[in-house]
């Protein structure tokens, strides 16, 4: 079937193609809507390499986490449960066995809680990197900031902090991994006994619970590698990157700075975007659609649009539409999630630095002018006062 060029924009051809790959149009957002404008958005050139580390090892472990792990725990899934790995593997259907639905859930799981992890240590990693890199976890002397600020890691030395931050980045991964295989060997024992009971007393479906589960939790796409229900995004994808942040943080301004971040983002992901920029799509798409199909709930594939003889008349005002989608997308991520927080972050942590300074220099003068003539005064907050 020959699919119908005309009313294509310039880069409607690019956009059909990451739309069939939802995993390369993930890291497109990645790569142009995170990586980029927060690198760019950097105080020293320390800074820029910091936030590179981290901002490429998530998209790392996006792209290599998914591209390999779905994969391989299916193999012993498949041993455990004695599901056929062809049914764990392609979209899954509603009326699928429990035994299936159960084993599915267990390669999800064995993926998902290694991926979680990988997230959260990533900010350790980078502080090792770093640390190891200018000699310094000090964040104050990172950024920039005049005079630095007060060591505020776990450890004295710099090679006790190099082995803190490897240290962390290790404990949290094989945490990730061993609840990822204790779920998968859990549930695939669990299908395993399903399989009987489905066989000796006709057991239909799971429990409404065990449903509810597997709608949220399984994995998508023709490869099943894909986290779609944003509940499962949420839980597994960005509550452990911006958990991990604030957990690695090295001194209150970095803590501050990561939890505007993971405030700022938990706004638009739960918020704004659900309930202001996609009905607002929606609105705008209804104004094109046919009559027949007023009741459209969501915005068409571009595959629907070009095949489908009901979008004939107004293809050209809808392709457009979507591309314009795609590039408010895009900008919406640029603009609110990569660089304000981190603008606003570079603005209040000075603020905070320059005020912290001033009360010391406040402070200093203070304790100069209280001083006698060739006498000695002893701070409040001296350990000397216990012997006064």
């Amino acid at each position: 079937m020959t699919v119908p060029t005309s009313g294509m924009g310039l880069f409607t051809p690019a956009l059909i193609k990451l739309e069939k790959n939802p995993l390369a149009q993930t890291i497109v957002k990645d790569i142009f809507g995170f990586n980029v404008p927060k690198i760019l958005a950097t105080r020293t050139p320390e800074e820029r390499m910091d936030v590179a580390t981290l901002e490429l090892s998530n998209t790392a472990i996006t792209l290599g986490a998914s591209l390999t792990l779905p994969f391989l725990v299916r193999y012993p899934v498949h041993w455990l449960s004695k599901v056929k790995l062809s049914e764990l593997s392609g979209e899954v259907v509603q009326q699928a066995a429990p035994q299936v639905k159960l084993a599915r859930l267990g390669a999800a799981l064995g993926f998902l809680f290694p991926f979680a992890s990988a997230f959260w240590s990533a900010a350790f990693f980078r502080n090792y990197i770093t640390a190891k890199r200018t000699n310094t976890a000090n964040f104050e002397k990172i950024i920039g900031l005049e005079n630095g600020g007060y060591e505020k890691t776990p450890e004295d030395s710099l090679q006790e902090e190099l082995d803190y931050q490897l240290g962390m980045t290790k404990k949290v991964l094989l945490t990730g991994m061993g609840l990822g295989l204790a779920s998968l060997f859990g549930f695939s024992i669990a299908a395993r006994e399903m399989a009987k009971k489905v066989a000796e007393k006709g057991v239909k479906s799971l429990s409404k619970r065990m449903e509810w589960f597997f709608e949220h939790f399984q994995l998508e796409g023709k490869n099943a590698n894909q986290v779609n229900h944003g509940l499962a995004t949420f839980v597994f994808w960005l509550a452990p990157a911006y958990l991990g942040w604030l957990h690695a943080a090295r001194g209150d301004n970095e803590w501050k700075e990561q939890a505007l971040k993971a405030a700022n983002a938990t706004l638009w992901f739960s918020l704004f975007t659900p309930f202001g920029l996609n009905p607002l799509l929606k609105k705008y798409f209804r104004k094109w659609v046919v009559p027949t199909r007023q009741n459209e709930s969501r915005i068409p594939l571009y595959k629907e649009l070009l095949t489908d003889s009901r979008y004939k008349r107004v293809r050209a005002q809808l392709l457009k539409l979507k591309d314009k989608q795609f590039g408010a997308g895009l900008l919406v991520t640029i603009l609110m999630l990569g660089l304000t927080p981190q603008l606003l972050n570079i603005y209040l942590t000075k603020r905070r630095h320059e005020r912290d300074m001033a009360a010391q220099k406040e402070n200093a003068l203070r304790f100069r002018a209280e001083a006698p003539q060739g006498g000695l005064v002893i701070r409040p907050d001296s350990p000397f006062q216990v012997f006064m």
